[in-house]
């Protein structure tokens, strides 16, 4: 077979095959030349080789034709070979995969036009170069790393190789061999390779539709049913369809997809599949199924077709919804006994939304303010809270957004103006849906709120004198702000001891009496008079200045001076800083027995 100019034959990929073939055929013709020559000496010398016998002219022939069949065997022989050689060749430049042979240094001896084409060369630019001559890189690497073990085992090896072409990366599995010189010496490889790249990406296609298949039909934990459309019958259920329906396997499969249904539905089930092929309407629908006790339930199913599926059929997937109804059904009438008890009871109930506006109250809350339930939802809830418990709401606001449930005390305004005081408690839903929301219930308290109060005033005041007692003080400096300037003034019945001893005690309670009356005319309006013990009182000014304080201090001993109902002692103080009450009462004392100490010196 001729071939084009520059173009390289499969010959040349073999070290000394086209010498050996020229060798061969040299050897042929000499071997058809020299008989001839032979026969042609033995024709002259014929009348010698007659005169010496017919045997001696017989052997040199039959050994000259013996060698001039050799001849004609070689020469068939070079031609067949180059029968094969041109046929290889032909196979070769017109194999769709590609081939290749390759000398013990890694370079191309020869290539075909699928193999130049991968990367974008002509056959005669890649013959001579290795494959980290033409495409430096990691790929040439491994190739050539192939190629040393091929050569290196001197046997048939098989490698998956990746080539990066101008279509992208394709995959090849190729067969390397190795080839020998005449004294075999490994010289080099043969390579055949095929494109596996479409197969690589079908067995992907095929292991990603079987995970698909195990995970929403093997691992589906709802009921799945594979039927067929012609006559209905079940092809295929997962585990879940078994345990759904309680039939075996082998069961379900002896069954048409009818069987599964309550009887009712048969008509219906009929209509909905359409007999006439059509596919089925989209969506879920409701349905009554039978399990293989008889029992039968709620489920919602969904119908499709399987387009390419050997036997043409549909899959059904089945939701049981019966313990969802039932559930559904229990949380109703939870809630419509709950309404029933929040309406019926004595109790106050409201819910509001974070901000404070009232999403809904029962009869009772609005009763107890005097208002429609309708009037009073969507306002909020602080414009029934009186004026005066305003800070008490604030706190409440504020506590509905820091806990999820407290409890305390709101004051209330109804709508004819009765102050009312409700002892509450309230849970906090931030996160429900669609608002976040509080319930709160409280309870009506403001009569034992009233009958606390007069109990704690009763507490706090002296039977005697009429006047506070050391419990005031306590409640005092509980309810004062820490830059308050408060003043004080004390006094204490000079020889009331003795006047007890001489008098009576009858005497004593008198003077005790007219004192605290004393106390009270002369204080101011603000001003509160405490007993503090026996004989000593003292008078506290809320809100004073060193002024008034002294100013009081000195109308009390005036008094004193008067004798009017006893002579006493007094000291003042004004709070310094941020002192508590007892240490101004206590620097009062002090200034009171240092006044007593210097009149009676």
């Amino acid at each position: 077979m001729a071939k084009e100019q520059g173009q390289f034959g499969i010959l040349e990929a073999i070290p000394g095959a086209r010498a050996l073939l020229r060798w061969l055929g040299w050897c042929g013709l000499a071997l058809l030349v020299i008989p001839a020559v032979g026969l042609a000496v033995l024709a002259e010398s014929s009348d010698r080789i007659a005169q010496a016998g017919g045997v001696g002219l017989l052997l040199p022939g039959i050994g000259l034709l013996a060698v001039a069949a050799v001849g004609w065997v070689m020469v068939l022989m070079l031609r067949c070979l180059r029968r094969l050689a041109e046929l290889a060749q032909l196979l070769s430049e017109h194999s769709d995969g590609p081939v290749f042979v390759k000398d013990a240094a890694h370079r191309y001896r020869f290539v075909n036009e699928a193999a130049a084409a991968l990367i974008g060369r002509r056959p005669q630019d890649v013959i001579g170069h290795r494959d980290s001559d033409l495409q430096p890189g990691a790929e040439s690497l491994a190739f050539e790393e192939n190629d040393r073990v091929c050569l290196d085992r001197d046997l048939p090896t098989m490698f998956r190789e990746a080539q990066t072409t101008a279509g992208g990366e394709r995959s090849f599995l190729v067969s390397k061999r190795p080839l020998h010189d005449l004294h075999g010496k490994t010289s080099g490889l043969v390579g055949a390779a095929r494109d596996i790249t479409d197969e690589l990406d079908l067995q992907k296609l095929v292991r990603r539709r079987a995970d698909e298949t195990r995970a929403w039909f093997d691992l589906n934990p709802l009921p799945v049913v594979l039927f067929a459309s012609a006559d209905k019958r079940i092809l295929k259920v997962n585990a879940a369809a078994e345990r759904c329906y309680g039939y075996s396997r082998q069961r379900l499969l002896e069954m048409r997809v009818g069987d599964l249904f309550a009887p009712g539905e048969a008509d219906r089930l009929r209509s909905y599949l359409r007999e006439d092929g059509r596919a089925v309407p989209p969506g879920s629908v409701a349905w009554r199924h039978r399990r293989a006790t008889g029992e039968l339930f709620d489920v919602l199913t969904d119908i499709g077709n399987l387009p390419h599926a050997e036997i043409p059929g549909r899959v059904m997937l089945v939701r049981d919804v019966s313990g969802e109804q039932a559930t559904k059904q229990a949380l109703q009438e939870c809630a419509t006994r709950y309404d029933d008890l929040v309406e019926s009871g004595l109790a106050m109930v409201w819910m509001h939304d974070m901000d404070g506006r009232l999403l809904k109250v029962n009869g009772a809350m609005a009763h107890a303010l005097g208002y429609d339930r309708e009037a009073m939802a969507g306002r909020p809830l602080s414009d029934f809270v009186a004026e005066e418990a305003h800070g008490g709401w604030r706190d409440y606001f504020d506590r509905i957004h820091s806990l999820t449930r407290d409890a305390g005390v709101l004051h209330f305004v109804s709508r004819n103006g009765e102050r009312r005081v409700w002892q509450y408690q309230f849970v906090c839903y931030p996160d429900a849906e669609p608002v976040p929301y509080v319930v709160g219930a409280a309870q009506d308290v403001t009569l034992r709120h009233r009958y606390e109060l007069r109990l704690q005033d009763q507490n706090q005041l002296d039977a005697l004198t009429g006047c506070r007692t050391r419990r005031f003080l306590d409640a005092f400096a509980l309810q004062t702000s820490h830059d308050q300037v408060w003043g004080c003034v004390v006094m204490d019945i000079d020889y009331f001891r003795q006047l007890n001893a001489s008098e009576g005690r009858a005497r004593g309670d008198e003077v005790l009496r007219d004192m605290a009356k004393l106390l009270a005319n002369t204080a101011g309006s603000g001003d509160v008079v405490v007993r503090l013990s026996g004989d000593e009182f003292a008078v506290v000014m809320p809100h004073a200045s060193e002024n008034a304080v002294r100013e009081l201090a000195e109308r009390l001993a005036k008094s004193s001076q008067d004798g009017m109902p006893a002579v006493f002692s007094i000291g003042w103080a004004l709070r310094e800083a941020d002192e508590p009450l007892e240490s101004t009462l206590r620097r009062a004392d002090k200034m009171l027995l240092r006044s007593r100490a210097s009149e009676r010196s």
